[in-house]
């Protein structure tokens, strides 16, 4: 039996990370290939799945089932739609907490998810600015560019 609690910081911290984005409906999710001596320690451990990544100096994993009962509550249901926008900036609060704690090659990763979460919390709130930054022109719809077009000359 594993002690998820003996598990190094960075171990935890893509555990958690996997346990957050699977909630999210994305099983596996890309990793910089950094931290793949942690996510092999992983993979013996029988708590990740492992593939290669999409991108170069990339990695794919996903926890797997046993993964799931360590990092995952049996009982947790998603937010109800209205509370998306707060509980999103809630997460962001606690991934910055993880900051005093993670190790410094870490903390990078940690930054990009506090900024991707303030500015999803900001999306969910009806805002769509940040995802002008996110896609790509062609992949904006007529009304996203009108918007965008009457928020700068407001």
């Amino acid at each position: 039996m594993i002690d998820v609690d003996d598990l190094p910081p960075t171990q935890m911290l893509v555990c958690e990370l996997l346990a957050a984005r699977h909630r999210t409906g994305e099983a596996w999710w890309t990793l910089p290939s950094k931290v793949a001596p942690a996510v092999e320690a992983l993979v013996q451990l029988g708590l990740v799945d492992r593939m290669s990544g999409n991108r170069p100096k990339t990695l794919r994993a996903r926890l797997t089932a046993a993964g799931r009962e360590e990092f995952m509550s049996a009982v947790w249901t998603p937010p109800a739609a209205g509370d998306l926008a707060a509980l999103l900036r809630y997460a962001a609060e606690g991934r910055r907490e993880y900051l005093l704690d993670v190790p410094v090659d870490m903390r990078p990763l940690v930054e990009v998810e506090v900024s991707t979460l303030e500015s999803a919390a900001v999306v969910a709130e009806g805002r769509l600015d940040p995802l002008y930054g996110w896609l790509p022109s062609w992949r904006w719809t007529d009304e996203m560019s009108n918007r965008l077009r009457s928020e700068e000359n407001a």
